[in-house]
């Protein structure tokens, strides 16, 4: 009897170990799908990071047009500065929303003279 009490408790032994293997398993399972969309996730933080990288740079190169364009206008007269806000104004108002490097550096070297804008025409 002893004998065969014994091999019971074994079993039941045995059971309880199998449910913690169990068990065990299924953590394992969870963490390998927990990693698995920390990866997802730092793909998209990464993705998202490029772009404002790239807002944050677009920015900047406003900031800088801007910034030259009023340089220019301070530099020119009453009356070309008008023309020439006119002349932006027209070419804004189109289509087009950001101007090109060949307009600003027109812009900027013109120093006034109209001729030397003939894009915004």
């Amino acid at each position: 009897m002893t004998n065969i009490q014994s091999k019971i408790d074994l079993l039941k032994q045995r059971a309880i170990d199998l449910e913690i293997i169990k068990e065990n398993a299924k953590r394992k399972a969870d963490n390998v799908n927990l990693s698995a969309e920390n990866a997802k996730v730092k793909i998209e933080l990464r993705r998202a990071m490029g772009e404002n990288a790239k807002l944050k740079a677009e920015s900047l190169q406003d900031v800088k047009t801007r910034e030259r364009i009023e340089k220019t206008m301070l530099d020119l007269d009453g009356s070309e500065l008008v023309s020439l806000t006119l002349k932006m104004v027209r070419r804004l108002k189109s289509d087009a929303t950001r101007l090109s490097p060949e307009v600003i550096s027109d812009i900027i070297t013109a120093k006034g003279t109209t001729n030397a804008l003939p894009i915004l025409r």
